[in-house]
């Protein structure tokens, strides 16, 4: 919509070169941002799909056979071996309960965030997750501060500008707060306080709409917040694989400290006994 947009104004303003030249750039910003969260991302869903794969291996061949070893003396067995041969149990004997319950959990997901009002809410949640939060909700300011310059700059009507814009994030929640703008602009408020009043925005977007509206130079203004933002997008991306990987690290060591604890600690008390008989 924006592309499009811009390109109907380049044409009746005779500058379609320089509208394009400006897409070109906006886009490939917004390709690289998209590019580096997917790379940081990588890492940790890998790592989950190896944990999920290595569980489920763990549960179907080592458990049964330790479950077998321990009936044998008919010993009661600590906490963590019942929970485990539980959990086991389940897995291989329901295994169909598993499947159907993903299956629902997935589809559920998947309807609810694809619906009405599911999808906003999802959104507004995706900006609040430890550690991806920030950099998704930097990524959408620095988005709204370049396409926001980019069409001030080459003369779209503001209104327009803003309804553009809230159709070209991708986020939903963002996008509605963003197009309820025009309803204070409307009522003869600033983009300052229109903006102000929809509470997503961060202090230094607000304070350079206020600067940018008193001398003119909002576009060039917003271009520098979209340049911070997108440089501070960067080095957050690149420090994500670093503080998730800590807290991979400590649910591998947890998982592994269960299952040596369900293991070991059956087998220490066999010790104990098979030693005092003899």
């Amino acid at each position: 919509a924006l592309m499009i947009s811009l390109v109907s104004v380049g044409e009746s303003t005779g500058g379609l070169d320089e509208i394009f030249k400006q897409l070109s750039v906006h886009f490939s910003r917004d390709a690289k941002t998209s590019k580096q969260i997917k790379s940081a991302l990588r890492y940790p869903m890998i790592v989950g799909i190896v944990i999920g794969a290595a569980v489920a291996l763990v549960n179907i061949f080592v458990i049964p056979s330790f479950t077998k070893f321990f009936d044998q003396f008919k010993t009661d067995l600590p906490l963590p071996t019942k929970f485990l041969i539980a959990s086991s149990h389940f897995f291989v004997n329901y295994w169909y309960v598993l499947v159907a319950i993903m299956v629902f959990v997935v589809v559920g997901f998947l309807k609810f965030t694809n619906s009405v009002v599911g999808r906003p809410m999802w959104d507004r949640f995706k900006l609040k997750i430890p550690l991806v939060g920030k950099i998704m909700h930097l990524a959408l300011m620095a988005r709204f501060a370049r396409s926001f310059a980019l069409s001030i700059r080459t003369g779209v009507p503001l209104l327009e500008s803003i309804a553009l814009i809230s159709k070209t994030t991708d986020n939903s929640y963002v996008g509605e707060k963003v197009i309820s703008m025009c309803e204070y602009i409307k009522r003869g408020e600033s983009i300052t306080v229109a903006a102000t009043r929809i509470s997503i925005f961060t202090p230094l977007i607000l304070q350079m709409l206020s600067i940018g509206e008193e001398t003119g130079e909002l576009d060039k203004l917003l271009d520098q917040v979209a340049d911070a933002y997108e440089e501070e997008v960067d080095y957050d991306v690149e420090q994500l694989g670093d503080a998730i990987e800590p807290i991979l690290i400590s649910f591998i060591a947890a998982l592994v400290l269960l299952l040596a604890l369900g293991i070991f600690l059956p087998m220490w008390d066999l010790w104990k006994i098979t030693g005092n008989k003899g």
